[in-house]
């Protein structure tokens, strides 16, 4: 992996870090955080785990603006990461890595919900780490990675419920590609 795909990662992270308290409150944070006191498996309009990190940042942080940014700031990380490992996943050289870590670093959309407390911070990761796993197994990578790409997608279906929107395009995907091949292994031993 190019070096420059960890570098701006850790770049990402730090720009978030000096930029995430220079304004108030967004009202859905606070919402969050009211979530965080009151933890359950669901709520009425969105799913558990954003109200578990408001939890777990206020509890180890305390409750200023940026320990409740914390989390949705450290996720930029694995964005920018996972987007120069696909990128040498798929055969890019390292400009072609650099080049898909500094997009995803200069994103507008990532620039925006990782400066604030919300679902939207974390989806990607979950979306972005799935769809890496795929690569992987579809690389030569060991058919026992489907588990890990459950235990995410689970996780991520905790996150937002789009995950299974998302999983669901997954599918649909191997099933109209050659790809289709890895729904028979489990069955048949196919390799």
């Amino acid at each position: 992996m190019a070096p420059s795909v960890f570098i701006f990662a850790t770049m990402a992270v730090v720009v978030h870090f000096l930029f995430n308290g220079k304004y108030g409150y967004f009202r859905d944070e606070l919402y969050y955080a009211a979530c965080g006191e009151h933890l359950a498996w669901g709520y009425v309009d969105h799913a558990p785990l954003v109200a578990f990190a408001s939890w777990i940042s206020r509890g180890l942080f305390g409750d200023s603006l940026f320990a409740l940014r914390l989390l949705p700031a450290l996720s930029v990380f694995p964005k920018v990461w996972l987007a120069g490992w696909m990128a040498r996943e798929v055969g890019g050289a390292k400009f072609s890595q650099f080049f898909a870590a500094l997009l995803v670093f200069l994103a507008p959309i990532y620039l925006t919900f990782d400066i604030f407390l919300s679902m939207n911070a974390f989806e990607p990761v979950f979306w972005m780490s799935c769809a890496a796993i795929v690569l992987r197994i579809l690389n030569g990578g060991s058919p026992r990675l489907w588990l890990l790409f459950g235990a995410v997608a689970g996780i991520g279906i905790l996150n937002k419920h789009s995950m299974l929107f998302f999983g669901s395009g997954i599918a649909i995907g191997l099933l109209l590609s050659s790809a289709r091949k890895q729904f028979l292994r489990g069955k048949s031993g196919v390799r």
